[in-house]
Parts: structure tokens; sequence; C-alpha cells
């Protein structure tokens, strides 16, 4: 197709769209907290805070929020794409699943899945941005410190 529109089919959709050069995998690291992480290839800003759990704030995820264990990250902390055998713990279970099998399941489109943030903690995936937390890092009555994360739109 002319001009950069391509037609592309996700699920049972067949959608015609203009689509810049995809980029290529990116990494970020975030060395010290707080912290920010400017993903440019995903229009997104990731903030990373650390506090104090207070009782009724241990359930505050969202799509655009993480709140994991501190006690159970290691620094530095990692934002990149998805690379073939990434594996985490899907929040709630007890079995380790492929990055790309969940986001599959999850009908999270190719082109979006291939520049999706994922957060980790050493070789650990902590948080697929946006979607899930792995279940190692929820924070549970014990818990002392969290990590935020929050995730915003920006233009970079």
């Amino acid at each position: 197709m002319p001009n950069g529109y391509i037609a592309k089919r996700e699920s049972d959709k067949l959608k015609i769209v203009y689509e810049e050069k995809p980029s290529g995998p990116y990494s970020y690291q975030v060395d010290t907290l707080p912290g920010t992480c400017d993903v440019k290839e995903f229009s997104q800003r990731l903030s990373f805070k650390l506090e104090s759990t207070l009782p009724g704030k241990l359930d505050q995820q969202s799509a655009t929020t993480a709140v994991l264990d501190f006690n159970q990250i290691e620094l530095p902390i990692t934002v990149r794409t998805i690379q073939d055998g990434d594996q985490f713990q899907p929040f709630g279970c007890d079995y380790l699943k492929s990055v790309n099998r969940f986001c599959m399941d999850k009908k999270i489109p190719k082109s979006r899945r291939n520049q999706l943030p994922v957060v980790f903690s050493g070789d650990r995936v902590i948080w697929i941005a946006g979607i899930q937390i792995d279940d190692r890092v929820k924070v549970t009555a014990s818990t002392r410190t969290v990590l935020k994360i929050e995730m915003e739109p920006v233009h970079v």
C-alpha cells in the first residue's frame, strides 16, 4: 500500500493503518530509586518510588500502576522489550508462563507486544507494564516497603 499504510490482521479483524517504521528492541536501566525511565518507543514514562505500606494501601494495582514488595526486588531495574525465553509467574498463579504466550492469550496484537515495556529485577520479570505483575513480587501482609511503578503517556 502507498505512503506507509499497511493492511494487517489482528484477531478476526482486518485493519488499514499508517505504520511508521518500527523501532528495534530497546533496553533502559534504573540504578537508583526514586527514578524515572522514558520509553520513547512506547511513548510512556515509568516512575519508580518507594513507599511504606499502610493498612488499606495494599491493593493499588491498576492498568497504569504496579505496587510490588520491595524486599523481593534487586537493583538495577531494567525496562526492555520482550525477548524469546522471557518467563514470569502471572499474579495468582503457581506456575511459570512465557511472556509471549501470556500476551498472546490476552490477545495483545504482535505489533503492540513487540514494543511493550517489560520491567525486570535482575533477570526476573516483575511487571509486564500495564498488563500483569509477577506473583512472586506481590504485596503481602508482611510487606513493609513497596516499590510503586506508575506509567503515564509522555511525548519524548
